[in-house]
């Protein structure tokens, strides 16, 4: 988890989850919700890519930690949205605004400044 040592704040996964849903426009169902061999609409998707980035970035979470907590049925499953992510500038551009926007400090258990992979 990664703290907001301005606000005293704990930022988690759920927390990350529920900004991507409003700024997406969908519901905490939709998002989670996954059936094996069906299609999961654009928005929901590319709000799954966001979430996993931003996860990955901000709160230096693995692919299996991130598949676990997205109810995914495993790391390849982040490692392809990322990948995905990768090739759309335009999402790089909403999760880049959102990791501003989200309520932290971007620092390592060491105090330091935590590494920002690019996209």
């Amino acid at each position: 988890m990664q703290t907001n040592h301005r606000r005293g704040l704990m930022l988690d996964p759920g927390d990350v989850v529920d900004e991507v849903c409003e700024v997406f426009g969908i519901l905490l169902g939709q998002f989670l919700h996954q059936r094996h061999g069906h299609r999961v609409n654009r928005i929901t998707l590319e709000a799954r890519m966001v979430a996993c980035w931003l996860m990955r970035v901000l709160l230096q979470m693995s692919y299996p930690a991130i598949a676990r907590a997205l109810g995914l049925r495993s790391h390849a499953d982040i490692i392809r949205l990322m990948k995905m992510l990768g090739e759309l500038p335009d999402l790089q551009a909403v999760a880049a605004d959102m990791a501003v926007r989200l309520p932290l400090t971007h620092y390592t258990s060491a105090g330091a400044p935590a590494r920002q992979p690019s996209l």
